[in-house]
């Protein structure tokens, strides 16, 4: 009985569960008093398994993230095709923009350790 419970308060909706959870404990109850402990056991968990589709798990977890999510993963799919369709092009941008960010941060690299020096002399701005 506690397993099922367990289960349904972990995949119900917040909203809901107080509701569900009054309704099969009512049914368990007048079970335990029509036909014993033992299939009242069974028929909550069946009852409770019952409670588990896609419609009422996936009601408040449906997001944009998820939109978001497929739509990159769409991205990412024809970007891959884009790429392999026209090798040559795609090699001589990606290197090129490779080259163009290693150079960018080689200088700013450079910049960095050229204004470090000399910051101990009390007039440093001259």
């Amino acid at each position: 009985m506690d397993f099922s419970l367990f289960m349904l308060r972990q995949f119900c909706p917040a909203g809901l569960y107080e509701g569900v959870e009054g309704d099969l404990l009512e049914e368990f109850e007048s079970d335990v008093k029509e036909v014993g402990e033992r299939i009242a056991n069974r028929r909550l968990v069946w009852n409770t398994l019952r409670f588990f589709r896609p419609g009422i798990i996936f009601r408040n977890r449906f997001s944009f993230r998820l939109i978001s999510t497929i739509m990159l993963s769409s991205y990412f799919k024809i970007t891959f095709r884009s790429l392999r369709k026209n090798l040559g092009y795609s090699f001589i941008n990606i290197f090129g923009l490779a080259v163009g960010i290693a150079t960018c941060l080689l200088i700013f690299n450079y910049v960095q350790f050229e204004k470090s020096f000399d910051l101990t002399h009390p007039d440093v701005d001259r």
